[in-house]
């Protein structure tokens, strides 16, 4: 609950479903935007629909796809709720790999939960992907575990 923008580091929220970690990411994110601070909130798994779209739907869906994937690698602080729940696809996982780059080299919070524990992310994004990203994760954000 003290979380504040000025640390430019993340908030994860990391336990079982019901504990509150969706809740106490959105006040975060919120205490953000009461400080006029652009914010964007997506679920992993429309993140993932938003990846998909941005590279086969038609030319209008993809264009409004890549100005949401724009706007959530460009937001002052961005909301990633259920991280590892969807099925993962090498494009989502790409992007999303991408997206926390980004992110994190432009000292850029990511506020986020999951229901699983670093080696659970780990195993569900696979050997090439997972370690980075939750090594990322883990140096730009203060993990709790509700």
């Amino acid at each position: 609950m003290e979380w504040s923008l000025e640390h430019a580091e993340g908030l994860g929220f990391i336990g079982s479903t019901g504990a509150g970690k969706t809740r106490a990411a959105f006040i975060a994110l919120k205490r953000a935007f009461d400080d006029n601070q652009s914010c964007a909130a997506v679920t992993h798994n429309a993140f993932a629909c938003v990846v998909i779209s941005a590279f086969s739907g038609t030319d209008e869906e993809r264009q409004t796809a890549r100005k949401k994937l724009t706007t959530f690698q460009q937001c002052e602080v961005l909301l990633l709720d259920d991280l590892g729940k969807p099925p993962t696809t090498e494009r989502v996982d790409a992007e999303l790999e991408e997206l926390v780059e980004i992110r994190t080299s432009h000292n850029r919070p990511i506020l986020w939960t999951s229901n699983g524990s670093s080696a659970w992310l780990i195993k569900r994004m696979g050997a090439d992907r997972g370690p980075a990203l939750v090594r990322r994760l883990s140096e730009f954000s203060e993990i709790v575990t509700p």
